[in-house]
């Protein structure tokens, strides 16, 4: 029986390439979260990855870890939110604190990494905030790097997808095996 699951939404492809990697390297079964109703079919599992994009701080799908924590808190989680911003300290902590639930702030393990943008995937409500948020820089006359980078991923879709990125991930999941209790049948 395989011992790790994930659990994924990807609304423009860029985290579906992450899980895709991250099956290439551990053997794990995976689920998309909305197929999931409940969390029933992850009781099963020792370790437990939810891979989602971000948008606006928040990690799309997790609702369904969120509401359902109670049923996995004796299981390892591992959170993976994908989005455009660089991986950064102050990123990873505002993360956190907009989607960890109370309480299990230390239990739950969160990584950062970089996806990418397609506006043209985007659907509405997303798309507009884009509109939005390009025609407010195109209006700065003084932008500065991380703005002008921005209106570059908006203006002609960014792919900041890497492999190396999932390294920490896969470390994270050997250092969890380390710890693992075997069962052994004593005769």
């Amino acid at each position: 029986m395989k011992k790790y699951a994930i659990v994924y939404c990807s609304k423009t492809g860029f985290t579906k390439r992450y899980v895709d990697m991250l099956k290439e390297e551990i053997d794990c079964d995976v689920f998309e979260a909305k197929k999931l109703k409940n969390l029933n079919p992850l009781l099963k599992y020792d370790l437990i990855i939810y891979a989602g994009s971000v948008m606006s701080n928040r990690i799309n799908g997790f609702k369904i870890i969120d509401k359902n924590i109670y049923d996995i808190e004796n299981k390892k989680i591992i959170i993976v939110a994908v989005g455009l911003t660089p991986p950064l300290d102050q990123v990873l902590e505002q993360l956190k604190s907009s989607n960890i639930p109370f309480g299990f702030e230390d239990k739950i393990k969160v990584f950062q990494l970089r996806g990418g943008l397609d506006v043209n995937k985007l659907k509405f409500f997303p798309k507009m905030l884009m509109n939005s948020i390009k025609k407010r820089l195109l209006s700065q006359p003084n932008r500065n790097e991380a703005e002008e980078e921005m209106l570059e991923a908006i203006l002609n879709g960014a792919d900041y997808v890497d492999r190396s990125s999932i390294i920490p991930i896969i470390e994270e999941i050997k250092e969890f095996e380390k710890h693992q209790v075997i069962d052994v049948e004593v005769v």
